[in-house]
């Protein structure tokens, strides 16, 4: 009985004496960092080894761990940020239909393919975009076939010059078809700034030249948070101005997606786009709800997205409408272990 007295004593010790350890480093950080924050400069690094790989390591895991889930929910529901930095071979072709009032249904089909060259350690890609919209509706209001300012064939190379410790930078050159042939260069710049644990801002830069349009940029932010491992809360905000546009065309939005499984999600969303010229307006608000799930395989998706926009040339009255699109996505499959 007197040993295992005497054993638990030294236990709750020997637990006293760590939490007053860790008390005195907790203290001393605090003092560290009272000390600093008045000099309006980046801190030194801790100069205890073990505590620095601590905290690096920390901050380095939960950093990774937001980008998978960012990278994991963007990817199921296609975010255009997955298609900027896609990296392997796959073809994408997505047909769709939008019901809608006041002449405002159409019909669309897009191409994407995404080939990466040989021997150039997954810099160089071939990328090929088609994106066909009808929305001249019939005497019956069925949406046909007719020439449109969206419809565009887009081939072009892609280099990645891959993440640095200023970014991750491409660049891009090709033709566009509208259908007339545009030559056009673009640059991508983005970066990942750990705002908290939990928040991040995720700012892109685009720079681009087309040889009947000119010069634009387009600016991009990025604040999200993850609140589970599979579901995010993203905040974006994005402007464009060039040679022929209104002003700064800019759009906000705010969204939150959940994934049920590997196979099924949704998503809710509210933005506002509008421009500067020739004086500063929404054009319209938008509410929207998105379903998608596999309905065949792992390959081949169906999705739903009802919505209800405000426009400004209907006086911001209602306008309901939903869209039907189906997906299918070619790409090489990973390798069980």
């Amino acid at each position: 009985m007197q040993k295992n007295y005497v054993g638990h004593r030294t236990g709750t010790e020997h637990h006293k004496a760590e939490i007053f350890s860790n008390a005195v480093v907790f203290l001393l950080l605090s003092i560290l960092f009272v000390s600093q924050a008045g000099s309006g400069e980046i801190p030194p690094e801790i100069s205890h080894p073990g505590i620095r790989t601590l905290l690096d390591g920390t901050h380095a895991k939960i950093t990774k761990t937001m980008e998978d889930i960012s990278y994991r929910i963007d990817t199921f529901f296609v975010d255009e940020r997955v298609d900027e930095e896609m990296k392997n071979s796959r073809l994408r072709i997505r047909v769709g239909a939008t019901l809608a009032e006041a002449g405002r249904s159409e019909l669309y089909q897009r191409t994407s393919l995404h080939l990466q060259l040989p021997r150039t350690e997954r810099r160089l890609q071939f990328v090929l975009d088609s994106f066909t919209l009808d929305d001249d509706p019939d005497e019956e209001g069925v949406p046909k076939i007719r020439e449109n300012d969206e419809n565009r064939v887009e081939a072009a190379l892609r280099y990645v010059f891959g993440d640095t410790d200023i970014g991750h930078m491409q660049f891009h050159t090709g033709l566009s078809f509208k259908p007339d042939p545009e030559f056009y260069m673009k640059t991508r710049w983005r970066k990942i700034f750990p705002i908290t644990e939990k928040w991040r801002f995720y700012p892109t830069q685009f720079f681009f030249w087309k040889s009947r349009d000119g010069f634009g940029e387009t600016t991009r932010a990025d604040i999200e948070r993850p609140l589970s491992d599979d579901s995010l809360f993203r905040i974006r905000a994005e402007a464009t101005w060039s040679e022929i546009s209104s002003g700064l065309e800019f759009i906000a939005l705010m969204s939150y997606s959940q994934t049920l499984s590997n196979l099924r999600g949704w998503g809710i969303a509210l933005s506002a786009e509008g421009d500067t010229r020739p004086s500063a307006v929404t054009e319209n608000y938008r509410m929207a709800f998105k379903y998608r799930r596999a309905i065949h395989r792992d390959w081949l998706f169906l999705e739903v997205e009802p919505a209800i926009d405000f426009f400004r040339e209907d006086n911001y009255r209602a306008s309901p409408g939903i869209t039907f699109q189906i997906e299918a996505i070619f790409k090489k499959k990973k390798k069980l272990r």
